[in-house]
C-alpha cells in the first residue's frame, strides 16, 4: 500500500511535466511532496485489517461508533 502512495503521487507529477509539456514551479512541487507525505501517513497510522468470514460481522463492525459520524456518546 505504502508503495502505490509514493507511486500514485510521483506517476501524476512525472506525466503532467513529461506529456503535457508543463513546468513545475516550486509550490507544484511542494505540493506534490505534501500529498505523498499525507498519503503515506494515512497508510502507516491506518488500523490493521482483519479477516471478515460472515455478512453478520461487517455489519457488527458498520454500527461500531467509530465508523459513522453522529452526536458524541455520554
Amino acid at each position: 500500500m505504502l508503495s502505490g502512495a509514493l507511486a500514485r503521487g510521483a506517476r501524476s507529477a512525472v506525466l503532467a511535466h513529461w506529456l503535457l509539456n508543463e513546468r513545475l514551479n516550486i509550490f507544484c512541487v511542494l505540493g506534490c511532496v505534501l500529498c505523498i507525505v499525507g498519503s503515506v501517513t494515512i497508510v502507516l497510522h491506518a488500523p490493521d485489517e482483519q479477516p471478515i468470514h460472515s455478512l453478520l460481522q461487517v455489519w457488527r463492525l458498520a454500527q461500531q461508533p467509530g465508523a459513522r459520524p453522529g452526536p458524541p456518546q455520554a
